[in-house]
């Protein structure tokens, strides 16, 4: 049975990569990655099996957001030491380049991304419309089994924001623009004690709209979503593939309201917009929500299972695994 390493292991916070690891043990043991065996093997010049990497590519970019160099020479030399050291080594690309870059630094961030894709054997991503060269298409898995084939939620006039509050999702521009007819509930760890307190500060006077940035329990999670209307997802800009968010709500059968990326109107155009509705712009997405007459729609295609399922996920992650 082959050795398959995964760079980083899950946490409480982001249960992706607990996910794939499970799926991935359908064709290997599932290893820690240790330093000190990881040397040692080198200084044998011992090849291992698989090595699953995700966002060590975010090194590239400093806290300004500029492209550091030194992060950048980093990166390139542990993804020329994974290419000669395992047999097949996996770089799991999530976005186009690092959130937080700035406008000014995004091409060349890109750039550089390219160049690190070319070192691994595989390139994986998880946006069927968003494959180029020879990445390879894997489906983002759902975040648990469902049943069920239709929306779940029994929300009207309210929605909810779920995911990290991060200053690159924009989400003062929701705030700013959100009908006050309806109700905003805004649910996510945050890290940024600065932009949360700007955050908290835009909504001081506006009842129809909360911050929870307190820890919240799967099962507390899930009952707020599916007590709103659906989940809105503001951010398409262009660094991103997926959105994490997204596979959440439809692991537990929610609708979502997203703006427009290639990915999203392929989901669309697949799932039906009884599952999500695609907007071009913020305006027109709160314009529509706002409006009664435009808010229920109801054509369901494909299910999510179908697209997104554990056994599609792992018939694709064969094709890569070989």
């Amino acid at each position: 049975m082959s050795k398959i390493y995964y760079f980083p292991e899950g946490t409480q916070t982001n249960a992706y990569c607990k996910r794939m690891q499970d799926l991935l043990s359908n064709y290997g043991e599932i290893c820690k990655v240790e330093k000190s065996e990881f040397i040692k093997n080198m200084m044998l010049f011992k090849r291992q099996d698989v090595f699953v990497v995700n966002w060590l590519e975010n090194k590239i970019v400093n806290k300004k957001g500029g492209i550091s160099i030194y992060g950048f020479f980093k990166i390139l030399i542990f993804f020329l030491v994974f290419r000669l050291f395992f047999r097949k080594f996996i770089f799991v690309r999530h976005n186009h380049y690092p959130h937080g870059c700035t406008k000014k630094s995004a091409q060349n961030a890109k750039f550089l991304v390219n160049l690190l894709e070319l070192i691994s054997h595989e390139v994986m991503i998880h946006s069927l419309p968003d494959v180029s060269g020879g990445q390879k298409y894997v489906p983002h898995p759902l975040y648990n089994k469902i049943e069920g084939v239709r929306p779940l939620n029994i929300g009207i006039n309210n929605f909810v924001i779920f995911g990290r509050i991060i200053r690159y999702k924009k989400i003062e521009e929701v705030i700013l623009s959100f009908p006050k007819h309806l109700k905003l509930t805004i649910a996510g760890k945050c890290e940024d004690e600065l932009y949360l307190l700007e955050l908290k500060e835009l909504i001081n006077n506006r009842k129809n709209i909360e911050i929870i940035s307190d820890f919240l329990s799967d099962e507390q999670v899930k009952e707020l979503i599916l007590n709103s209307q659906g989940m809105l997802l503001t951010h398409n800009d262009n660094d991103m593939i997926v959105s994490g968010s997204f596979f959440y709500a439809m692991s537990i059968l929610s609708k979502v309201y997203s703006l427009r990326t290639p990915f999203f109107s392929w989901a669309e155009s697949e799932l039906g917009n009884g599952y999500i509705e695609v907007f071009d712009e913020l305006q027109q997405m709160l314009l529509s929500i706002s409006s009664s007459g435009e808010r229920f729609k109801n054509e369901f295609k494909k299910s999510p299972n179908e697209l997104f399922g554990d056994d599609i996920v792992v018939e694709k992650l064969g094709e890569i695994l070989g």
